[in-house]
């Protein structure tokens, strides 16, 4: 018999993975400004890039605060890439109602045909009962020279 924490826990993982999905099928369809429902008034959205393995090329591309910035940023990214994001490997931690997680991303650029790939590293919160993004951080990984 499956207890009610157990339950609970799965829908928190199924509530935050839709999340996740949602914001990358947002990108894909150009319905940016659908974006700041998935995100905490407060949230934070950082890009790096680095290459993988190597923790001293670490290097941040972009910060930015709030429902606006953020709504700002992504659009103008997202208009000039043309982006398709594709997740892969999402890993949900949950401990109450706070939430992290992982995913690997390559992006197909439309416009390019250029592929990116790349890593999020996300903290979530439930506020009234809707898990939005708090924190996302962006790892684009750079080849090795």
């Amino acid at each position: 018999m499956i207890d009610s924490a157990t339950i609970e826990l799965l829908a928190a993982r199924a509530h935050i993975a839709d999340v996740v999905h949602r914001y990358a099928q947002i990108i894909r369809t150009g319905n940016i400004a659908e974006c700041t429902t998935l995100f905490t008034p407060d949230a934070t959205f950082e890009v790096r890039e680095a290459t993988p393995g190597d923790a001293s090329s670490l290097r941040t591309r972009s910060k930015v605060s709030g429902h606006d910035a953020i709504l700002e940023y992504v659009g103008k990214s997202a208009a000039a890439a043309s982006v398709c994001p594709l997740i892969h490997n999402l890993l949900i931690d949950v401990n109450g109602s706070e939430a992290t997680s992982s995913a690997l991303m390559t992006a197909v650029m439309l416009n390019t045909g250029q592929t990116l790939l790349g890593e999020y590293h996300d903290t979530f919160r439930n506020a009234g009962g809707a898990w939005r993004f708090s924190a996302r951080v962006y790892t684009i990984f750079r080849p090795r020279s």
